[in-house]
């Protein structure tokens, strides 16, 4: 469990530790071996432990494992659009670390913080419809945030395996604003309603006004995202350096776009949330949460 820390010690600009999260590959040759062993055995119950995902260019099985004292994700990836960029391969088991998540402190208001993860923890697809949904008989655009699969793998997913239950109790569920003043241009006829959420992402207007400038957006990939098949930009310098990131906002043009935090920092229009239309359907994902720890 992470130290709850206390509201009144943070400032904006802080970095601190809440949850854990698979993040780093393990290279201990003796732990692998372990965990591959454990993970092979399951193969053969009938209640594996192993579970399947399936994204617009990646897919492949996952299972987390305890093991000493520790917590590990065990993967094996077997399909990825962009797998000339990557040093993980098609096929092969590799192991990562339940790691504790940094979050960058961007705001401070009545004893709450806005939080936003500083590395992107994963890879998710916006949507994994075709455009057209029809929802209670009311048709949806895919790049609708509401009913878009990534916030739903936020609340249900990421929020249950990231967070204790001490954590959890720190998190306030929040009202978030989808309306058209939270997107680059308004009115904007894709804006969807606004959400109760626990976790989400930042808007357009949040990721253009908390931040002073391009390069303070810049984000890097965790070891376990690049592994599941995300794409992390090269450069002659580093090998890994930004990746690109889901904002909640959806385009104003057209119905299957959302906007996106470009690998320079920019805002963009990249990132179709359609899973069949565009390789910039695989996002990385910075989780926002608004806390209020223990005075």
């Amino acid at each position: 469990m992470s130290k709850l820390i206390n509201v009144n010690g943070l400032s904006v600009g802080d970095v601190i530790e809440f949850g854990r999260y698979p993040q780093n590959l393990v290279e201990d040759d003796k732990v692998n071996r372990q965990l591959k062993k454990i993970c092979n055995k399951s193969r053969l119950k009938l209640n594996s432990i192993w579970q399947s995902y399936e994204y617009s260019f990646a897919k492949g099985s996952f299972a987390d494992i305890e093991f000493g004292d520790r917590k590990y994700r065990c993967l094996i990836r077997r399909k990825s659009y962009y797998k000339e960029y990557s040093d993980y391969k098609n096929n092969t088991f590799y192991s990562f670390s339940y790691e504790p998540i940094l979050w960058k402190v961007l705001s401070i208001e009545d004893g709450r913080a806005l939080l936003l993860s500083e590395k992107l923890i994963d890879e998710q697809d916006f949507c994994s419809k075709d455009n057209i949904r029809l929802i209670d008989g009311k048709i949806y655009w895919s790049n609708n945030y509401k009913h878009s699969n990534l916030r739903r793998w936020l609340n249900e997913v990421f929020y249950n395996e990231a967070f204790s239950e001490a954590e959890k109790k720190c998190i306030k569920t929040v009202n978030v604003k989808n309306d058209s003043s939270t997107t680059k241009k308004s009115p904007n006829q894709y804006a969807c309603e606004d959400t109760e959420d626990q976790v989400f992402l930042l808007s357009y207007q949040e990721a253009a006004t908390l931040f002073p400038d391009n390069k303070s957006r810049w984000k890097k990939a965790t070891e376990y995202s690049k592994a599941k098949g995300f794409f992390a930009y090269r450069t002659p310098d580093e090998k890994y350096n930004n990746a690109c990131w889901w904002l909640r906002s959806p385009d104003h043009k057209y119905n299957n776009n959302v906007r996106c935090v470009g690998y320079g920092g920019g805002i963009g229009d990249g990132g179709f949330s359609t899973a069949n239309e565009s390789a910039n359907a695989g996002e990385g994902v910075a989780p926002a949460i608004i806390v209020e720890f223990r005075k």
